[in-house]
């Protein structure tokens, strides 16, 4: 695994956070221009010219303070690069069990580079633990590019429904786009999950609501810690690599809908609960959800395998993580019952 370029735009500080009332100004001048540039041949230049800032302001200052859905926004040190809202199925014909995003908008400069890949997955998966098993979104017709997006995410186009949207004098019309089953994994392996986890003094871990990106891989998928596990793996990271040691990050913050989605997958290949759970968190007990957790990689060794307990990264582990808050979570024989992963580490405060 090839670590991030820091010199890419990638490698910008970004962090992904509930939106607050000093970011309504922010959002509103995003989603003013997001629309000239998004919509420029779809709705009259007239009507793109004539936005307000100042409306738009008035409508996410009432959305931060909804308690009925979320506004998530990724940001860096000068601003909002992008936002989404989401909650409930506003139509009255939905399913009860159904979630809608209402708005999803990058800027124009961040397009092409992942930024609305990674608001959508976890506006996704936040609706999974509101307990919505679909997500259904509108989207006005002719966006190719939203479409081509949507598509990419797992939404499908019902051609048969469609809404008027009266526009300048004009109307246009909303394209329909659903994607149904976001929970992977059954009420009931969900419900014996929980209770093996319990009966082996596992404690619930709370999701991580702010998050800080630290890696992007060659792949291009982003790794997430809290911003305070941030700091603390970036200056181990550079204490080791002044030695000449190649820390990587292989897996860092991960939701509890995404351990829905492991543990499912592994139930579909026919393993069974308790053996997964021996090797795997059960959705809600990962250290990984409170963003604080890393698989920790090196060139020269496997990836996720014991022999990384051979590698010279393991090696400066031992003797130096401590030194910036990190600690083996499972050693051999350890008390919690998961198998040795000398990969592991989770960032502490208090060490």
């Amino acid at each position: 695994m090839m670590p991030a370029d820091v010199s890419s735009p990638k490698a910008m500080r970004l962090i992904l956070r509930p939106a607050e009332r000093a970011d309504a100004e922010d959002i509103a001048k995003l989603h003013v221009r997001t629309w000239q540039a998004a919509y420029r041949d779809l709705v009259p230049a007239d009507y793109l010219a004539s936005l307000s800032v100042e409306r738009r302001r008035t409508i996410w200052m009432q959305e931060v303070a909804s308690t009925t859905s979320e506004l998530l926004v990724a940001a860096d040190e000068k601003g909002v690069l992008g936002f989404v809202n989401f909650g409930a199925a506003r139509d009255a014909t939905a399913h009860e069990a159904a979630g809608e995003i209402y708005a999803l908008y990058v800027a124009p400069e961040c397009w092409g580079q992942g930024l609305g890949r990674t608001l959508c997955r976890r506006a996704l998966e936040r609706l999974v633990l509101r307990g919505r098993r679909s997500c259904y979104l509108w989207m006005l017709e002719g966006n190719a590019r939203a479409a081509r997006f949507y598509e990419g995410a797992g939404f499908l186009l019902d051609a048969g429904k469609t809404a008027p949207y009266p526009i300048a004098g004009q109307t246009l019309a909303l394209a329909f786009y659903a994607r149904e089953n976001l929970q992977t994994l059954d009420a009931a392996d969900l419900q014996s999950a929980t209770q093996l986890a319990s009966a082996r003094g596992l404690a619930r871990q709370a999701e991580a609501l702010v998050l800080e990106r630290v890696a992007v891989d060659a792949a291009g998928r982003e790794f997430f810690l809290s911003p305070e596990a941030a700091a603390a793996w970036r200056n181990m990271q550079a204490a080791a690599a002044a030695e000449g040691v190649i820390l990587e990050v292989l897996s860092a913050f991960r939701s509890e809908a995404r351990q829905r989605e492991i543990v499912a997958a592994k139930r579909a290949a026919g393993e069974a609960l308790v053996s997964i759970l021996r090797v795997c968190a059960a959705p809600g007990f990962s250290e990984h959800h409170r963003a604080c957790a890393v698989d920790v990689g090196s060139p020269d060794a496997p990836p996720l395998e014991e022999d990384f307990e051979q590698s010279g990264a393991f090696a400066w582990l031992t003797r130096h993580a401590a030194e910036f808050g990190f600690a083996l979570s499972y050693p051999r024989d350890n008390p919690l019952g998961y198998q040795f992963e000398p990969w592991h580490w989770c960032y502490h405060a208090s060490l």
